[in-house]
């Protein structure tokens, strides 16, 4: 996650941690929270990945 803040090129990321029982996908979301506050995110494209997929979208601290 640092490299990609580091690299204005990459804008967005997405996370892959499937379905479940949304124990992996609260665990991301809380690190998202916690260390990359000027980060956002939300439900990935379901065409593209399906369920179980969170697409960060990037902003560098300025």
């Amino acid at each position: 996650m640092e490299e990609a803040l580091a690299q204005q090129e990459v804008r967005r990321l997405v996370a892959i941690h499937g379905v479940g029982n949304g124990r992996l996908r609260g665990e991301v979301v809380r690190i998202l929270q916690r260390k990359y506050p000027m980060c956002s995110y939300q439900d990935a494209s379901f065409k593209e990945y399906g369920y179980g997929a969170t697409m960060v979208l990037l902003r560098r601290k300025h």
